[in-house]
This record gives structure tokens, C-alpha cells and sequence, in this order.
């Protein structure tokens, strides 16, 4: 086995590693309204106010 394969190996796992976290972290923007929503309309509004605990240190 080359040693320059390996470093490439190495390159293009941090760039999936990259992309994974940039999915994850945008996804959040998406999910909260719609938690909202869907919380909402199942009669548990309430647990609405809860969830700027959880995405807004996730988000930062």
C-alpha cells in the first residue's frame, strides 16, 4: 500500500466528516418549525417553549 493513498483516504474522510456536520447543523433550521407545528396540532404546544433550550446552543 502506497503511503500517498492513505493520506488521500484520511482527506476524504474529513470531507464526509465536513459534510455530515453541515447536514446535521442546517437540518436544525428545518426541523424546529416543524416541530412546532406538528407539536401544535397534537395538543402539546406547551412543550414548544422548551425548545429554544435545545436547538439554539445546538445551532451555535
Amino acid at each position: 500500500m502506497e503511503e500517498g493513498n492513505s493520506s488521500k483516504g484520511k482527506s476524504v474522510n474529513r470531507w464526509i466528516t465536513t459534510g455530515v456536520i453541515g447536514i446535521i447543523s442546517s437540518s436544525l433550521c428545518c426541523i424546529s418549525p416543524l416541530a412546532v407545528i406538528l407539536l401544535g396540532v397534537a395538543g402539546l404546544g406547551a412543550w414548544t417553549g422548551f425548545i429554544d433550550y435545545v436547538v439554539l446552543p445546538c445551532e451555535a
